[in-house]
């Protein structure tokens, strides 16, 4: 592996490990009151379950993906009405379950599976990860804004001002 390529895949994983400690703690922050309140037309439960399954779906192989146990097709589409929603138990547990295997997945990652086609696809691993950071982060923000409207304090912030490993 050249300099380069330690250097990118480092600061992958090094933001990789703020996204995570910062989707944690905006997860643990949801009140169990606000799980079933609808905000901007949907369940804030419903978002939450749409960040986790969207992050298990898109960070992986997404042609291989094979929905968590229990699922209802439909749930993880925001703007349609859940015919079924999770507990707050039950996602945060598929929470710390996708959390840890992307954590593996980024232990083994190389820069030649980092860049490998997924099958199918015009996208690369690196893209799919890129999205769902990108993704990740945007419900993030909904939820702290859902948080913060209801008076609910919000975890503190998860940046590069502090020291990653720590976070981890």
């Amino acid at each position: 592996m050249t300099k380069v390529e330690e250097q990118w895949l480092d600061t992958l994983k090094r933001q990789t490990a703020l996204l995570l400690k910062g989707v944690t703690e905006t997860l643990e922050a949801v009140p169990a009151d606000l799980w079933m309140q609808t905000v901007t037309g949907f369940p804030v439960g419903q978002n939450v379950y749409h960040l986790v399954y969207s992050l298990d779906e898109f960070w992986f192989d997404p042609p291989r993906f094979v929905p968590p146990r229990g699922h209802v097709p439909g749930t993880n589409q925001l703007g349609s009405e859940p015919a079924w929603l999770p507990t707050q138990e039950t996602v945060m547990t598929y929470w710390n379950d996708v959390r840890a295997r992307i954590e593996a997945d980024l232990e083994a990652l190389t820069p030649e599976t980092a860049v490998a086609p997924i099958a199918g696809s015009r996208w690369n691993r690196l893209d799919l990860m890129i999205g769902q950071h990108r993704h990740a982060h945007f419900h993030v923000g909904w939820l702290q804004a859902a948080l913060k409207d209801r008076g609910i304090p919000l975890p503190p912030w998860v940046g590069i001002d502090r020291d990653w490993k720590a976070v981890r």
